[in-house]
């Protein structure tokens, strides 16, 4: 990953009146990767991103994207900003050449019609933006955000309403992205799509962030896994407890226990069933799904 930051953000507060939203924002964001931010509804993304957008102000803290404030400089921030809106939408009788050339002269940059190939609109050049489908809608949304060409480029729920075959274009066409250098920045619900797509995610709960990690080292943590233990008299039934893992179901055949630490727990599962003349038939773990990592922060930590 690139070590040049081209998101800054510290000590972020935002309130709507009386109500905070936003505590204490601390996170950056490099050059060239694709970045998460995930929440359950009503956590703060949205807001986060519309304060990065420029479209919110903020009580307290600073932004700087590629050294730019966002609350100081909005014409310079357009400028190195590509941003698609969940809500995105355009007149229903426009045409998908006429909006190119509209969005080309709002940003005063030359368009290439040529582009709509790439992004399978090619043979809808004379289409209205209400004959389009949802993911022609979605790739058409895309393309006008890249007009530009900025750095950054800001996805709200980029694959909402696709079907599959379109959800697979687009993440084809977000990984292309990167590959020229771009950093993305996705807002999604779909954790599948942060496991294909994204290096790193950060989380907000409740208008803060208490987790900020790499993909991989979420999926891996130890706490994350989950062990399956059958013995042969089934000792761990009667009063084993352990600090490393929490016990989830002993059944007649199998113990299931959620862990913080694998090793730890092993060894004193061992012990334990060794002293009560007991022994091991099968054991074997599996690790929680991202929907399970996501649920198990959103709703309040790692525990």
């Amino acid at each position: 990953m690139n070590s040049e930051k081209v998101l800054e953000i510290r000590g972020l507060d935002k309130s709507y009146g009386k109500k905070q939203v936003l505590f204490d924002i601390n996170l950056d964001v490099y050059q060239g990767e694709i970045f998460a931010v995930l929440g359950v509804n009503g956590a703060g993304k949205t807001t986060l991103l519309e304060c990065i957008e420029g479209l919110r102000k903020w009580q307290g803290g600073e932004i700087s994207v590629q050294g730019i404030s966002p609350s100081k400089e909005p014409i310079r921030l357009k400028q190195i900003l590509g941003i698609q809106l969940q809500s995105s939408a355009l007149p229903k009788d426009i045409k998908v050449k006429e909006a190119v050339e509209l969005f080309a002269r709002e940003h005063h940059v030359p368009y290439d019609l040529g582009n709509l190939e790439f992004y399978g609109l090619a043979n809808k050049i004379e289409k209205k933006y209400s004959e389009l489908s949802t993911g022609q809608k979605r790739r058409l949304h895309l393309m006008l955000a890249l007009l530009h060409d900025p750095g950054i480029v800001i996805l709200d729920e980029p694959s909402a309403g696709l079907d599959v075959e379109g959800k697979l274009a687009l993440y084809e066409q977000i990984l292309d992205l990167k590959k020229k250098g771009k950093t993305i920045i996705i807002t999604t619900h779909d954790m599948q799509e942060v496991e294909k797509l994204c290096d790193r995610v950060a989380f907000i709960v409740n208008g803060r962030i208490p987790v900020i990690d790499n993909v991989d080292n979420l999926r891996n943590a130890d706490f994350k896994s989950i062990i399956y233990i059958k013995t042969r008299n089934n000792s761990l039934k009667e009063g084993f407890n352990s600090e490393n893992a929490e016990n989830i179901c002993i059944g007649e055949d199998y113990s299931k226990w959620k862990c913080k630490n694998v090793n730890m727990f092993l060894i004193e599962a061992a012990q334990y069933i060794h002293s009560h003349n007991d022994y091991i038939l099968d054991l074997y773990f599996e690790k929680e799904s991202f929907e399970e990592i996501f649920l198990s922060i959103a709703k309040g930590g790692n525990e």
